[in-house]
């Protein structure tokens, strides 16, 4: 397991990248959101014929990854949670959210897990482990 603990209160930030199969954390952001938690989500696509973990992808490929990211998007759309293209945009998002949870006395314990960023009082890079 690439993450340690993640509280029913956390806003986590959930990062899907052209340069990932992205497979553990879109049923991780897919459960979050079937949880009802509050996520923020960025998310592209792969591009057929780039490399991915060091094996080149065929288009083929490249569509049936992007299916699955097209399930998702789904399940964010019907669920009302926002798609971002970009990390920084996502980040800011969820320090938006944490500004509206400490002013109306929400929880403010926030931690994240991503694929490649973690979110945690402040941002900083993290590779995550395969």
């Amino acid at each position: 397991m690439h993450f340690s603990c993640v509280s029913s209160h956390a806003t986590p930030l959930q990062v899907i990248g052209k340069d990932t199969r992205g497979i553990g954390t879109m049923v991780e952001a897919a459960h979050f959101i079937g949880e009802g938690r509050d996520v923020v989500l960025c998310m592209n696509d792969v591009v057929g014929n780039s490399a991915i973990a060091n094996e080149m992808l065929s288009e083929q490929a490249a569509r049936d990854i992007n299916r699955g990211r097209l399930y998702l998007a789904d399940i964010a759309k019907r669920s009302r949670v926002r798609i971002f293209r970009g990390i920084p945009e996502a980040v800011r998002e969820v320090i938006r959210k944490i500004d509206v949870k400490q002013n109306s006395g929400g929880s403010t314990h926030t931690h994240t897990h991503s694929h490649t960023y973690h979110y945690d009082a402040g941002v900083r890079q993290r590779q995550r482990s395969h």
